[in-house]
């Protein structure tokens, strides 16, 4: 496991809050379970939406993001990603469920 994983706090898998937040003041953003996106994977960001809409077409695979508690510190972070069939299960995967603000 990745120094700076460590020093976080993942020495496993975590409950959501128990390691220690980013910069941004934001809790297991990365590290924790690799995430699945809606985005079909694509080799480059050519082409893709820009308005932060996710990119529907273009392939079969899904994209996965963020690394999981058993990966390297340079694939745990948010900007790494990968592709993967849907129908695989892991473990070491999930989905990062979000809740909007109030106006």
């Amino acid at each position: 496991m990745g120094r700076a994983l460590a020093e976080a706090g993942w020495r496993g898998h975590k409950q959501k809050g128990t390691a220690a937040p980013n910069g941004y003041g934001l809790y297991d953003m990365a590290g924790n379970l690799w995430e699945w996106c809606e985005d079909v994977y694509v080799d480059s960001y050519e082409g893709t939406p820009t308005d932060g809409s996710a990119q529907t077409s273009g392939g079969s695979y899904r994209v996965n993001r963020g690394g999981c508690w058993l990966s390297s510190a340079e694939v745990a972070r948010s900007a790494f990603r990968y592709g993967n069939r849907p129908s695989l299960t892991f473990s070491s995967r999930g989905f990062r469920v979000c809740l909007g603000r109030s106006r």
